[in-house]
């Protein structure tokens, strides 16, 4: 390919590897929940000559903070993924060091990717809004399938059922990270409960923009 190159070959090798990847599932719509798609909308355009379709989960950062701090606070791991890369810095371990470390390696990223791919393509992107979609359920579901032009479908938002479960210990190295609960209902306590007035007052004029 360095010697000869033909055009055609990333097309083909790039639509081989997505394709294959799925190979194994049977239907013929997948919706992959991987965020570095984001950041890609442009090559996935090139690849497959149609417009990407991004559907994107908003919430505010202290309340992102504050939903990674509680799984902290709630696993049986010691030391979990984050105090081990407090020890490694020799960083106390308190919660305001613990919130740092996730925002500057991990949310900080996805927000980029979010903002990368607004500034690519806004037109790809459907913003899903965390505290809208729990107040209006069946609305928001009816935005997402006219977003994909797909026909609808009649949702229990009380008996929901996850068929596909990650381990998230073996993946992320935090269990929990991404179960679903049966019922589609807000639960949480409020950010400033649970990372305190100080952390709170750190993060809260951080906003994405779109």
């Amino acid at each position: 390919m360095i010697s000869n190159p033909i055009p055609s070959q990333v097309e083909s090798i790039s639509q081989g590897i997505i394709r294959g990847s799925w190979a194994h599932v049977p239907q013929n719509i997948i919706i992959d929940k991987h965020r570095a798609w984001a950041k890609n909308l442009r090559t996935i355009e090139y690849i497959f000559k149609k417009e990407p379709k991004v559907i994107m989960t908003h919430r505010d950062i202290p309340s992102i903070l504050a939903s990674f701090l509680t799984l902290l606070h709630n696993t049986n791991q010691s030391p979990h993924y984050i105090d081990q890369a407090l020890l490694q810095r020799n960083l106390p371990l308190n919660d305001e060091n613990r919130v740092d470390i996730l925002w500057n390696y991990y949310v900080k990223e996805g927000c980029e990717q979010f903002n990368m791919a607004i500034q690519t393509n806004r037109s790809a992107v459907l913003i899903v809004e965390y505290d809208v979609l729990i107040q209006y359920k069946k609305e928001t579901l009816s935005k997402v399938y006219d977003f994909l032009e797909l026909p609808p479908w009649e949702h229990d938002f009380d008996n929901i059922e996850n068929k596909t479960a990650d381990d998230d210990l073996v993946a992320w190295g935090l269990e929990g990270l991404h179960t679903i609960r049966p019922k589609l209902e807000k639960v949480a306590k409020t950010p400033q409960e649970i990372l305190g007035e100080k952390i709170f007052s750190k993060y809260k004029d951080i906003k994405l923009h779109y």
